[in-house]
């Protein structure tokens, strides 16, 4: 079974997306960047959902750091701010997706990227 890497500093936030993936995935869930980093190390999943905005270390940043551990991460970005598109794929991000989104389409990017359709 596949497994999705969750990165959101809200709560909520993650108890939803672990929820709906769960059902297909093995999931794990960070609340920071740096938490992150130390789950894709530990874990190497096929895919992480990142948040942008976040404490201790953001979104971007915690791409970078994880890309360059990993070249071929699989990094989806998630962000309510279309400025910060760009700069997720700058980051090494396969690719974003914008805030709010629906579930159909977090589990439709997912299993692209999962599915190897990309």
């Amino acid at each position: 079974m596949a497994t999705v890497l969750i990165v959101d500093d809200e709560e909520d936030i993650r108890f939803i997306y672990t929820r709906a993936l769960g059902k297909k995935y093995n999931v794990l869930a960070a609340e920071n960047g740096q938490k992150a980093i130390d789950l894709y190390k530990q874990h190497s999943p096929d895919v992480v959902i990142m948040d942008s905005r976040m404490p201790d270390m953001e979104g971007i940043d915690a791409t970078r750091e994880i890309i360059s551990y990993d070249a071929h991460a699989c990094i989806i970005g998630a962000t309510g701010y279309s400025d910060l598109s760009s700069e997720f794929k700058d980051a090494g991000a396969v690719s974003v997706i914008e805030k709010p989104f629906s579930l159909e389409t977090l589990m439709k990017t997912v299993e692209k990227y999962i599915g190897g359709d990309v």
